[in-house]
């Protein structure tokens, strides 16, 4: 069999000796401080000897015994990632036998004869819409060859056709046949060094601090450790970044020569394909874990989690509307921190190579496997081997979940009617006097067509391109160019970039407007032929009233959040006590309007009685956070779930109201005469 040989482009040995340079960098820079700390180490030494020869007395023998910590505590700092024990956590994985699957493992035999490399060490299978490749991680490994393992998503097998499968197989055994991944074990290594330095420093600064309250004598000595641990800090901060950056950029285009090696074997336009279902596949899956998370606490749980997969990628297809337009960033930006190019790039890089592709299997790849129902069971009962039950578990049929998962989404979904027209925004109109006799009203047909739904999502996704040009502007994002429309601007030009947006976005904001009116008279116009009750502007305006006060309490809500962020990192504790008198004034706010809706029956049904008892605790009196230097965890979890329970409940009453109106609307259209359907959110 003819071996494929793909030369790594010009860019890919670009990256990789810039990958390898930064490293030599980083262990040069290393080298250079451990030689610095033991130099400051021995003189430390000699200055004690110096300090005790001079004339021995206890305060002179305490300040010789602190400089000789000094130094201790430095080269300690430097070192003490030695003590750590690193361990690759395998639980999510379970390895396959290939001898009881003859099928798989002549595809792989196969794969591998082509592209010219080894066999994998193992084989696992994992619940993911993913493929990958990995080592086991060693100090070994960093010096002599080591095969690498292949793990094998069930999700993904859900998921792809044969052929795609194949082509997903290919790029990673790839992967096996790059030299550079050998770079991989290095940075990896480089990455739990610095981590280690820079944030693992609880059990150092625990014996720093032991040993400076021994004495008075110590603590200064301590103190200057800390200030130099702190400039080590800082150096290494820049070599992260310096390696990361080169190592990513080595990383895209290892997903690139990949990409190519698959293509020899199986052609560009599987792996294109594949690229596709991805998302949709693993927001699928995400979908049933989200569905689990409200049953297993009530001891129900499936027996086979991707039959459920395979109904939900399905259901969610059907869902989809055949005028969807996808609508695409016009803002491109190098992120110089992603490990993989995007799915766009990857897509265009193949399909200019050109490869013709291999005629195959369009069916599903489960067929590679041999008992593939008993590997699902198997794996499902992995993945809930780390639940915690009350009592017996009991198992979900398929017929159920399909019940139950359709009920689910259609109660938290908008009608079908408006395409998805307001799924990220509210009806709006200019609530005015109409003739509605001689008024002329566009068809629904043109209402909510993919041309309408087009303007919302162009409108939608050039405002958060605004927010980053933004951003770029203020110099919270450091970068030096940007892609606009296909054309490249530096950093200096981003105010053009910004007005043309901003010009596109009033333009839209106008026709959005514009055609929000022609809905609401299409609506005004059908309320009057079917001498129904006029309820139209009376939901318009209760809507408008509910996205004020909705506006007012996200500015609060956010507000606090970001002053509470302070509890999650280490805070000195007379900024502790500063920091919760400062947020006094907006947590009365807070609990004004959580007593206010305790007392409102629009909300009786949303909130649940566990919140309810949160709520009414939380307002029952003023709390204390912290006291002699520690939180009172209990009271900040009160403060915390309070919070996070006021920000659902606005969700959840927004999308009431949202969805009532809605369901008017649609009742008008459809005739039906019992309009007023309740909801009922949990």
């Amino acid at each position: 069999m003819k071996k494929i040989l793909v030369i790594p482009s010009a860019q890919f040995r670009k990256h990789t000796t810039s990958a390898v340079l930064a490293i030599a960098l980083f262990i040069v820079v290393y080298f250079l401080m451990v030689i610095s700390a033991i130099a400051i180490l021995c003189l430390c030494v000699l200055g004690a000897i110096a300090l005790v020869s001079f004339h021995f007395n206890f305060a002179l023998l305490m300040l010789a015994l602190g400089l000789v910590s000094l130094g201790v505590l430095i080269v300690l700092f430097l070192f003490k990632f030695l003590f750590k024990s690193y361990k690759v956590d395998r639980s999510h994985l379970v390895e396959l036998d290939l001898n009881s699957q003859p099928i798989l493992k002549e595809i792989l035999e196969d794969i591998i004869g082509q592209v010219g490399t080894q066999f994998p060490r193992r084989v696992y299978l994992s619940n993911e819409v993913n493929a990958s490749v990995f080592y086991d991680s060693n100090l070994l490994s960093m010096i002599f060859p080591t095969r690498k393992n292949l793990t094998i998503g069930m999700g993904l097998v859900n998921t792809l056709s044969v052929e795609e499968f194949k082509a997903v197989l290919a790029h990673e055994f790839g992967h096996f046949s790059q030299s550079s991944m050998k770079v991989g074990s290095y940075v990896y290594y480089v990455n739990e060094l610095i981590y280690n330095l820079l944030y693992e420093n609880d059990s150092y600064e625990s014996l720093a601090s032991k040993w400076a309250g021994i004495s008075g004598y110590f603590s200064l000595f301590v103190g200057l450790a800390f200030k130099v641990a702190q400039g080590a800090q800082w150096v290494l901060k820049g070599m992260y970044s310096l390696v990361n950056k080169n190592f990513m950029a080595l990383s895209r285009e290892m997903e690139f020569h990949a990409d190519e090696i698959a293509a020899y074997v199986t052609g560009g336009e599987p792996l294109a394909n594949s690229f596709h279902k991805f998302s949709p596949a693993s927001l699928a899956l995400q979908d049933v874990f989200n569905y689990y998370d409200n049953e297993i606490p009530f001891n129900r749980i499936p027996q086979n989690i991707y039959n459920n997969h395979r109904f939900v990628m399905e259901f969610l297809f059907s869902q989809k509307s055949l005028e969807y337009i996808p609508v695409s960033s016009e803002l491109m930006i190098k992120d110089q921190w992603a490990s993989h190019p995007t799915d766009e790039d990857r897509i265009e890089r193949l399909m200019s190579l050109h490869i013709p592709t291999v005629e195959g299997s369009a069916i599903s790849a489960r067929t590679c496997f041999v008992d593939i129902v008993n590997l699902e069971v198997e794996l499902t009962s992995h993945l809930l081997s780390s639940c915690k039950f009350t009592g017996e578990a009991e198992f979900i049929s398929q017929d159920e979940f399909e019940e139950k998962f359709t009920q689910n989404y259609f109660k938290y979904s908008y009608p079908q009617i408006f395409n998805g027209y307001y799924d990220y925004r509210n009806p709006t109109a200019r609530l005015k006097s109409f003739d509605l006799q001689k008024m002329k009203v566009l068809p629904i047909e043109n209402l909510f067509s993919g041309e309408a739904v087009n303007w919302v999502n162009q409108k939608i996704m050039a405002q958060s391109d605004l927010e980053i040009l933004n951003h770029i502007e203020t110099g919270r994002y450091q970068i030096k160019t940007f892609d606009f429309r296909g054309k490249r601007f530096k950093k200096s030009q981003v105010r053009s970039v910004i007005d043309q947006l901003e010009d596109k976005i009033s333009k839209l904001t106008k026709i959005v407007e514009d055609h929000d009116q022609e809905i609401f008279q299409y609506f005004l116009k059908k309320e009057l032929e079917l001498q129904n009750p006029t309820l139209l502007e009376g939901y318009y305006k209760d809507l408008e009233e509910v996205s004020k006060e909705q506006e007012e309490n996200s500015k609060l809500i956010k507000e606090l959040n970001v002053r509470l962020e302070f509890t999650s990192y280490n805070t000195p504790f007379i900024k502790i006590q500063s920091n919760f008198r400062e947020i006094k004034k907006d947590e009365g706010i807070l609990k004004e309007k959580i007593r206010k809706l305790l007392l409102d029956k629009r909300f009786e049904d949303v909130y649940t009685i566990e919140l309810k008892e949160i709520f009414e605790q939380y307002v029952s009196k003023e709390w204390t956070y912290f006291e002699n230097e520690s939180y009172l965890q209990n009271n900040l979890n009160l403060l915390l779930n309070s919070l996070d329970g006021f920000s659902s409940l606005q969700d959840i009453y927004g999308f009431q109201i949202k969805k009532g109106m809605l369901l008017y609307m649609e009742s008008l259209e459809t005739g039906k005469k019992n309009h007023r359907q309740e909801l009922e959110i949990e």
